[in-house]
């Protein structure tokens, strides 16, 4: 490929961050468009197109700015600062369950409409979602068995090396993971099917937040401290990035295909190690038709935040974005099946 864009970044030197996944999506959506599909790399558990995380890993991501469906509410940002209450406090999360309604997916092509979003307090949030959480149900595995996660929603999109303005695309995943190490084992992005070993792990020497396996998940700590403790030592240092920043993107990454998995006790513990993250903020906000509380954690004007259904305690989504502006947000589900391709 001879954009310059692309070629600037083939020299990349060792250790570069890594890319952000709705920066990865974005140029995933590039380089399909200029037919320039990269096959799949088997990672520990993530999947990341080769050439994408190569390319976005130098390519700085624009942001774009998201407005409330009209008529849905207020015109804030959807996931820009959240607005005010009048008193110039934020608000007390709101009572009762996810709103109903809302179809399992957009229509083919279609992004989804993000709704209004409130700024609500973070630590009474997380305490309530601590009470919730406390007796949700754990799945369990049989032999054979894998993890289907299905994440849909949106990210923006920049056309690399055109001067015109980024969009919001729809953006859907479906993965079968393998529960040793959770690795793929098939996938469908965007309804299309992409490349990957399909190399079952039969044991994994060192399970960590980044090879998660059922028995390391089972044996998590549920104090606070030690968790957090175990969650980043399959991290590593990092000079650029806090320790609360680097668990606020990666258990994002390992929610995504782990969390049914987790148990009640494991789940109130993450929630407390969130709770004591510096750069916290909250919002509610409705997505799909669904009313989510977004728990971010922001620094150097960079944040990530889970979505959790405020009736359960759980982890139901993610999003991340620059500054004021959203840049990737989806939902997900899971479910237990029998083979790849079974939903």
């Amino acid at each position: 490929m001879s954009d310059p864009d692309i070629v600037a970044v083939r020299d990349l030197p060792p250790g570069t961050t890594e890319p952000t996944d709705e920066s990865v999506s974005r140029t995933w959506h590039a380089l399909t468009r200029r037919q320039a599909v990269a096959p799949g790399r088997r990672r520990p558990r993530r999947w990341v197109p080769a050439a994408a995380a190569l390319l976005v890993a130098g390519v700085a991501a624009g942001g774009v700015l998201l407005l409330p469906e009209r008529g849905t509410g207020p015109a804030v940002e959807v996931g820009g600062a959240p607005s005010a209450t009048p008193s110039g406090k934020a608000a007390e999360p709101s009572a009762g369950g996810p709103s109903a309604g809302g179809a399992l997916a957009p229509s083919a092509g279609e992004p989804v409409r993000l709704g209004p979003s409130e700024s609500i307090d973070a630590a009474t949030s997380i305490d309530r979602l601590i009470a919730a959480a406390a007796g949700s149900p754990t799945l369990t595995l049989t032999p054979g068995q894998l993890v289907y996660s299905r994440s849909y929603g949106v990210t923006s999109f920049d056309n690399v090396g055109n001067p015109e303005p980024g969009r919001m695309m729809r953006d859907e995943s479906e993965i079968w993971y393998a529960p040793e190490g959770m690795v793929a084992q098939a996938i469908k992005q965007n309804g299309v099917d992409r490349a990957t070993d399909g190399t079952p792990v039969t044991r994994v020497d060192k399970p960590s937040i980044w090879q998660p396996t059922p028995a390391w998940l089972a044996g998590l700590p549920t104090e606070p401290a030690a968790l957090r403790t175990e969650l980043l030592a399959g991290i590593g240092a990092n000079a650029k990035w806090s320790g609360d920043h680097l668990l606020a993107k990666e258990l994002g990454e390992l929610l995504v295909s782990s969390e049914p998995l987790l148990t009640a006790d494991v789940r109130v513990a993450m929630l407390k190690v969130i709770k004591d993250f510096k750069g916290l903020s909250a919002r509610e906000t409705v997505f799909d038709g669904k009313r989510v509380w977004a728990i971010r954690q922001t620094e150097q004007g960079r944040f990530d935040e889970l979505l959790f259904d405020p009736a359960t305690g759980r982890a139901v989504g993610r999003a991340s974005g620059d500054g004021d502006t959203v840049g990737y947000q989806v939902l997900w589900t899971h479910k237990l099946v029998a083979k790849a391709g079974q939903r």
